[in-house]
C-alpha cells in the first residue's frame, strides 16, 4: 500500500468524516448518515483461489450503519480509495460485496438481510475511464437470448478531483466539494494528532504532520503550498517543514 493510500485511509476511518463523506456523494448533502450510528466493518474475506486453497482479500474500509436502540444493522457501506484505475476492479467490488452478502447467511433471525453499499473513490489526476461493470469486460461474443441472464454488477465510482462540476456539490454562498475535501484533511489531521498524544506530545504532532502532508499531496495541493500549511499550522521553522516535507512527501 502505497503512502497516498494510507493518507486517505486515515481521514476516511474517522467516523465523522466517513459520514459527510457518504452524505455528500450519496445523499445530495442530506444527512441520513448519523456518525453516532457507525461502527468499523471487518476489511477481511476469505476466497477460493484456483489453486483450491483459502486465500485473504482485504477491502480499504467499511462502516456498519447500526440502529443503536435495536443493535441491528441498517447497511453496510463498503469504501475503496483507488490512486489509479484499476481496468478490473468491477471484479474486485463484486468479491467484496459477494463477501459481505455470504456472511449474512448464517445470521439469526433477530438480524434481517441488510444492503451493501460499495463506493469507489478515485484520487487520480484523471477521471476513471475503466469498466464500471462486469458486463464491459467480458471479451468473448454472448449470444442475444443470454443477455438478460448475465451478471449487471456495476461499480459506483467517484472521481474526487472533478467533482466540483457537479451542481449538488455546490452550496449556499459557493462552497464547493474542494472546500469539503479541505474539512476533511483538517478533521483527519486532528485526530491522527489526537491519538498520536495518548503516546505523547511530540509523537501525536509527527503523526500531525504525516497526515496532513501526505494527504495535501493526494489532493493535489503543491509542494510549496503544503509546506506553507505545515509550517504555520504548526509554527515550525523552515528548517524542520523542510525535513519533514522530504520524509513524507
Amino acid at each position: 500500500m502505497g503512502k497516498a493510500d494510507k493518507s486517505e485511509k486515515q481521514f476516511m476511518a474517522c467516523r465523522d468524516v466517513f459520514a459527510e463523506t457518504v452524505n455528500v456523494l450519496l445523499y445530495g448533502g442530506k444527512g441520513i448518515l448519523r456518525e453516532e450510528s457507525l461502527q468499523p466493518a471487518p476489511t477481511e474475506s476469505i476466497y477460493i483461489g484456483r489453486d483450491g486453497e483459502q486465500h485473504s482479500q482485504f477491502r480499504d474500509f467499511g462502516m456498519y450503519d447500526i440502529m443503536t436502540d435495536a443493535g441491528v444493522v441498517r447497511a453496510v457501506y463498503l469504501e475503496e480509495n483507488q490512486g489509479r484505475v484499476d481496468r478490473k476492479m468491477p471484479l474486485r467490488e463484486a468479491g467484496y460485496q459477494g463477501a459481505s452478502y455470504r456472511s449474512q447467511y448464517r445470521q439469526g433471525k433477530s438480524q434481517g438481510v441488510y444492503p451493501v453499499i460499495s463506493m469507489v473513490l478515485n484520487w487520480g489526476r484523471k477521471p476513471w475511464n475503466g469498466a464500471r461493470s462486469i458486463r464491459e469486460l467480458v471479451e468473448y461474443p454472448v449470444p442475444e437470448e443470454a443477455e438478460d441472464y448475465l451478471d449487471k454488477n456495476t461499480i459506483h465510482v467517484f472521481d474526487m478531483r472533478h467533482l466540483n462540476n457537479i451542481p449538488f456539490m455546490k452550496k449556499e454562498g459557493g462552497r464547493k466539494m474542494c472546500d469539503l475535501l479541505d474539512e476533511m484533511v483538517e478533521k483527519g489531521m486532528r485526530k491522527g494528532v489526537k491519538a498520536g498524544r495518548r503516546e505523547g506530545r511530540r509523537e501525536g504532532i509527527v503523526q500531525g504532520i504525516k497526515a496532513l502532508i501526505m494527504t495535501c499531496r493526494e489532493l493535489g495541493v503543491s509542494f510549496e503550498e503544503t509546506a506553507n500549511k505545515v509550517r504555520n499550522r504548526f509554527q515550525l521553522t523552515e528548517k524542520e517543514t523542510r525535513k519533514h516535507m522530504e520524509l513524507y512527501w
